[in-house]
């Protein structure tokens, strides 16, 4: 599953075929051992192509970015419109980088609004109330025994939809 998702995900945020291979080639495993070990060039450069002719609305969403900085100056979140103008010239993965990254952070500012609403800090007890926001995590604290109501309350707050595609949340409680 790593080796799939590493692949996707640089394609996603703008990567080349060459870039990818470069990426995926040089990742280590903590003990320094090669996260994908095998991995040639030609074996990314199939994936590249046979994505692209599966998936072509990839290539068109990423060229639609670059399109609309080029008309507007700007490229936008799809939650807010969230601007950012690449005042340094156009940079294709940063563009796509922005589009995904800021309508994401749209999503959990959103959520951290509602959840800060109805878990507030030391609402709960003394310690409750969020402590951790970063990427797609929201974090509480809670006691014990609000475990479940709390996760309630961040599937409801992070679960979304934007132009018909669904966000789910997954809470865990540890």
């Amino acid at each position: 599953i790593g080796l799939s998702k590493e692949f996707v995900y640089a394609l996603t945020y703008g990567g080349a075929e060459t870039t990818i291979f470069t990426n995926m080639f040089s990742q280590r495993e903590a003990d320094g051992s090669r996260s994908f070990p095998g991995l040639e060039p030609s074996m990314t450069t199939e994936w590249y192509d046979n994505w692209h002719r599966t998936h072509p609305e990839t290539a068109r969403w990423q060229n639609r970015k670059v399109q609309g900085w080029r008309r507007d100056g700007f490229v936008a979140s799809m939650r807010h419109n969230r601007k950012r103008f690449f005042r340094g010239g156009e940079d294709r993965n940063a563009m796509d980088n922005f589009g995904i990254q800021a309508t994401a952070a749209d999503i959990l500012n959103e959520a951290m609004l509602e959840i800060v609403e109805q878990i507030p800090h030391r609402g709960w007890s003394e310690f409750s109330g969020p402590c951790l926001q970063i990427h797609d995590y929201a974090g509480v604290y809670v006691p014990e025994s609000m475990g479940e109501r709390a996760a309630r309350i961040i599937k409801e707050a992070m679960t979304t939809e934007i132009k018909g595609m669904p966000f789910p949340a997954t809470p865990k409680i540890s």
